[in-house]
């Protein structure tokens, strides 16, 4: 089943399928708001691809730390957490 034609517009099949990424909450510049836990971790779902994280820390108005962060498959018997670790 293609999603695209030649000329990489979408079809009709596309079109359901960005239609079901958008409402699963994907969508070309998706975001994830949070809070850390009292040690600092965060916790959500994301699908594969590659994502720009901001850090802010609130008890610093000027800081805020750009990050690229790449969430890549692996096989079932290799997945677990990905745990990312920044000190500010």
């Amino acid at each position: 089943m293609c999603l695209t034609d030649n000329n990489f517009n979408n079809l009709a099949t596309g079109d359901v399928v960005d239609r079901l990424l958008h409402e699963w909450g994907g969508s070309k510049e998706p975001l994830v708001l949070g809070e850390t836990d009292e040690n600092g971790f965060l916790e959500a779902s994301l699908f594969h691809g590659d994502y720009n994280v901001t850090i802010v820390h609130p008890g610093v108005n000027s800081l805020a730390l750009p990050q690229r962060m790449i969430v890549a498959p692996v096989t079932p018997t290799q997945a677990q957490p990905s745990v990312v670790k920044v000190t500010i």
